[in-house]
């Protein structure tokens, strides 16, 4: 056996054994190995598992940015509001569709123009204190300035601005949002206008303006509480209104502030007596609206105050004179009766007198009958000093209705008259038309009896009016001018019902009448007043329909006079 065999076998053997410990701990280390490769495979797995949920999850998330991306695009790209980006420079860095569209440019035409370029003049330093604000302060500015458009109109524009940072150039960037307000703004200028027109008017006006809580306190009153009670405004605010009322009428006026408030009313017309600062007092008249809040309660009062005091006063004369009227018309109504009956009762006087005389002839003779002839005597008596007692009162009556002359302007008559009737012409929408000559006509005349004889004319073509069922309008025509021979001629013309031409001679005969419930004497006492002033009083037919009546008087004399009309 070689040496080499010696050597190997040993070596052999040695590598066998060697391989076979080897062997042993490699089948022990696979296992142990196996087992950790089946660990990370199955962590591996349960990563790789995982990652694709997160990928699943990254994707959704992806495509949710996406599309909320897309759609806040399209909010930004559709909104009617401009956005604009604007850098620390002032240029324009992005711009939605609407933005470009009030610009009146294309978007890609605005990028890198600066913002300034659309502001006029003489808004471009509020704009630079706006952005310099928005930038300084980092908090939300708002403005209100005009901007230009492409046409070169102007347009006024809401502008909010905020700064924002973290772009990825890493600089400052202004989001500026723009509303076209201008037809707001110029709704808003012709409400403080009219505002202002009204505020105008409310200072100007001579109606005293207040407001007052539902307490009755003072919190607004115009500069014209001056001119009628002498108080200046600022010394009524804050007083209660009931203080400055005449304490026999505060009573109501606190009741109907309270029924005011309790049943939300309002009210009109309230005439009431005033303390004037000097101590007098004032009749005034309010009309007043309740002022609600949104729950439909009475918040406040607003009304208008108007001094009445010198209306009452004309109220007050024109009422004495209309019962002078009206005693004038008593006593010419008695005058005339007084003559009817005098006129009536002289022939039965006559008779009466004529029997007893020829009783007396009788019983003188000596031819009778004792005991008729002493009734009819005894009756005869009585009826004589009966007719004699009444027409004796009655003159004496009409003896204290003596005419009192004066020099009078028949127009201002003729206006005073027509406005005493002036209730009854619009009750029954009669139209008056009056025309006076050029000048002043004056003629010595007793006042109140030619107002009488102007208001019964009056009246009489109300009546006439009234009863005519004709759809004309009814019209009523008063003229005066001078005739030219040192007269005056006044007509009263009316398309009532008129009369035939074979009455006009009748109708100022004492009861004769047309109307049923009439005594007929009111035409035949106007010709009586017109008869005893020295004029004539006639009656006609109008030339279309109804009457005219017409009465001349002289004149005293002429002086120069403004057309009435």
């Amino acid at each position: 056996m070689s040496t080499n065999n010696i050597k190997t076998k040993p070596f052999m053997l040695l590598r066998k054994k060697a391989e076979q410990l080897l062997k042993k701990e490699l089948i022990a280390d696979n296992k142990e190995l196996n087992n950790n490769i089946s660990r990370l495979i199955h962590e591996l797995n349960v990563h790789q598992i995982e990652l694709e949920m997160q990928n699943d999850e990254l994707q959704r998330s992806l495509f949710n940015l996406e599309e909320s991306q897309n759609r806040y695009r399209e909010l930004y790209e559709s909104a009617p509001i401009g956005y604009f980006s604007l850098n620390e420079k002032n240029i324009i860095m992005e711009v939605n569709l609407m933005g470009a569209s009030l610009l009146g440019y294309e978007r890609r035409q605005l990028i890198k123009m600066p913002f300034s370029y659309f502001i006029p003049k003489d808004h471009q330093n509020t704009f630079y204190n706006y952005r310099k604000r928005a930038f300084t302060t980092q908090v939300k500015q708002t403005c209100e300035l005009e901007l230009i458009n492409k046409n070169g109109s102007q347009f006024y524009a809401h502008l909010e601005c905020i700064l924002v940072d973290g772009h990825p150039n890493k600089k400052r960037q202004l989001l500026i949002s723009i509303i076209d307000i201008s037809e707001l703004k110029s709704t808003e200028l012709k409400l403080q206008a009219s505002e202002a027109k009204f505020r105008t008017f409310l200072e100007t006006t001579k109606e005293w303006a207040w407001s007052i809580d539902i307490n009755g306190n003072y919190f607004y009153t115009n500069p014209s509480i001056e001119y009628i009670l002498g108080y200046k405004p600022k010394e009524l605010l804050g007083k209660n209104c009931l203080h400055l009322i005449h304490k026999d009428d505060r009573k109501r006026a606190a009741t109907k502030l309270f029924l005011s408030v309790k049943e939300n009313r309002e009210w009109n017309d309230l005439v009431l007596r005033w303390q004037h600062k000097d101590g007098s007092y004032r009749q005034l008249e309010s009309n007043v609206v309740a002022v609600f809040d949104n729950e439909d309660n009475i918040r406040e009062f607003r009304g208008t105050t108007r001094d009445i005091t010198l209306r009452k006063q004309n109220e007050d004369q024109q009422l004495r004179h209309q019962q002078k009227i009206n005693q004038a018309a008593k006593v010419s109504s008695m005058g005339e009766l007084a003559s009817l009956l005098a006129h009536e009762l002289a022939q039965p006087l006559t008779a009466i007198n004529n029997f007893t005389v020829g009783c007396v002839r009788r019983l003188e003779s000596g031819r009778y009958q004792q005991q008729e002839l002493l009734s009819v005597m005894k009756e005869a008596a009585q009826q004589a000093e009966r007719a004699g007692k009444i027409i004796h009162s009655i003159k004496d009556f009409v003896r204290k209705g003596k005419l009192h002359f004066e020099t009078i302007d028949i127009h201002q008559v003729i206006k005073a008259s027509v406005a005493t009737v002036k209730r009854e012409f619009d009750d029954v929408l009669v139209k008056t038309q009056v025309k006076f000559s050029h000048t002043s006509l004056y003629l010595d005349a007793d006042k109140i009896q030619i107002e009488l004889v102007l208001l019964n004319l009056f009246r009489n073509a109300i009546e006439a009016m009234k009863n005519n069922s004709s759809k004309h309008p009814k019209k009523l025509i008063i003229l005066s001018q001078s005739s030219g021979n040192n007269a005056i001629n006044v007509s009263v013309i009316d398309n009532g019902l008129g009369f035939p031409a074979e009455m006009a001679d009748k109708v100022f005969e004492p009861c004769f009448t047309t109307k049923p419930d009439s005594l007929g004497m009111g035409l035949a006492i106007c010709n009586s007043i017109i008869e005893a002033h020295g004029g004539q009083l006639t009656a006609k037919s109008a030339p279309q329909s109804g009457a005219c009546f017409e009465f001349i008087l002289p004149i005293t004399q002429k002086k120069d006079f403004h057309d009435a009309n």
